[in-house]
C-alpha cells in the first residue's frame, strides 16, 4: 500500500453526503458480528465516519447492551445526564410523547458529544414515534449553493445555547456563550473559518442546531438578527424537505448510531397515554472511535 493511501485510510475519511435516497439503504450491522468479526466492526466504524449513521440490528431488548458495545470499542462519554439515559423520564422534552424538531444534542457544552447511540428496547405500536434524520453537512452545502449570503451568515453569527434542570437529584446549568473571540466559536454551521467562504465541502466541522436550547439572549443588532432568522428559516426548510429527510420507526432490537455533530435527529409525536416507547441512549467521543478504527485498519492491512 502506498504512503498516500495509508495516510488517507488511517486518518479522517472522506464524508459521503446523503438525502432521502439513503432511507432504504442505511448501512446496517449485526450486533453479534460486531463482537465476532473485526472486518464487520471496521465496516461499521467506516460507515459511521463517512455517512454519519449506521443501524445495528438484532440487539437484545435488555438494558445496558450499549454498555457492552461501548466497552468493546472504547468507552462512553459522561455528561450531566450520566453515562447512559433511559427514556421515558419526565425531566426533558425528549422524554415525553411530544414531537421533537430536528436537532443536535447538547450544543451548550464546550465538549459536545460526537456520537449518539439510541437502543430501542420497546416501541410504541400505534402511529407515531418515528425517528427522523437529516444530513446537516449536505444541508449546509445546499444552503451555500442556494444562497451564499445566508450560508455566510450561519457560519459567522455566534449563537448562545443553554440548558438547566435536575438529573439524579443534582441541579445543572449548562451554558455556552458564543463569543466571537472564543477559541471555539459557535455558529449554526461551524467550519474552518479560513476556508468556509471558498467552499463548504471538507471544511464543515459540525452543525449546532437545537431550537429547544437556544438562549433567549442574542448578542447581535436587530438588523443582524433579522438576517439570521431569515437564514435559519431557509436552512430549516432544507433539512425538513422530504427529499433530504429519512423517517424510520425503530423496532425493538434496533440500535441507531449516528454522528451528533453532523446528523440532525428528531421524532414524530405519539400518544404516550396509549402505549410505551422505551429507548436507552449514550454518547461516544470521536477521538476514541476514530482511533480504534485506525488500529483495526492498520492491523488488517499490515
Amino acid at each position: 500500500m502506498n504512503t498516500f493511501l495509508k495516510i488517507f485510510l488511517f486518518n479522517r475519511l472522506q464524508k459521503k453526503y446523503w438525502g432521502r435516497e439513503l432511507e432504504d439503504n442505511v448501512p446496517r450491522a449485526s450486533f453479534s458480528e460486531l463482537f465476532q468479526s473485526d472486518s464487520s466492526l471496521l465496516a461499521f466504524l467506516e460507515d459511521l465516519e463517512t455517512l454519519g449513521v449506521v443501524l445495528v440490528s438484532d440487539v437484545p431488548t435488555e438494558v445496558d447492551q450499549i454498555h457492552l458495545l461501548s466497552n468493546h470499542i472504547g468507552h462512553m462519554k459522561k455528561t450531566h445526564y450520566g453515562l447512559m439515559w433511559l427514556l421515558p423520564d419526565p425531566n426533558n422534552l425528549a422524554y415525553t410523547g411530544d414531537s421533537l424538531d430536528l436537532h443536535t444534542d447538547l450544543p451548550y457544552l464546550q465538549d459536545k458529544p460526537g456520537i449518539q447511540l439510541l437502543h430501542c428496547i420497546k416501541q410504541f405500536t400505534s402511529e407515531g414515534g418515528d425517528t427522523q434524520l437529516a444530513d446537516g453537512f449536505s444541508a449546509a452545502l445546499k444552503l451555500q449553493e442556494m444562497n451564499p449570503k445566508y450560508y455566510e451568515i450561519l457560519t459567522q453569527t455566534m449563537v448562545d445555547f443553554v440548558d438547566f434542570g435536575i438529573e439524579d437529584g443534582r441541579k445543572f446549568y449548562a451554558s455556552w456563550r458564543a463569543l466571537r473571540l472564543a477559541l471555539f466559536p459557535l455558529p449554526v454551521i461551524h467550519c474552518n473559518m479560513l476556508r468556509c467562504r471558498l467552499d463548504a465541502e471538507g471544511t464543515v466541522k459540525n452543525i449546532n442546531w437545537n431550537q429547544m436550547t437556544r438562549d433567549s439572549c442574542f448578542g447581535v443588532s436587530s438588523e443582524a438578527a433579522t438576517l439570521w432568522y431569515e437564514a435559519t428559516l431557509t436552512f430549516r426548510d432544507i433539512i425538513q424537505d422530504e427529499n433530504n429527510l429519512i423517517t424510520r420507526k425503530l423496532q425493538p432490537g434496533d440500535l441507531l448510531v449516528f454522528d451528533n455533530l453532523r446528523v440532525l435527529h428528531g421524532r414524530t409525536g405519539y400518544n404516550a397515554m396509549q402505549g410505551e416507547r422505551r429507548l436507552q441512549g449514550c454518547y461516544w467521543e470521536w477521538d476514541t472511535v476514530s482511533s480504534f478504527r485506525r488500529v483495526l485498519r492498520r492491523e488488517m492491512t499490515a
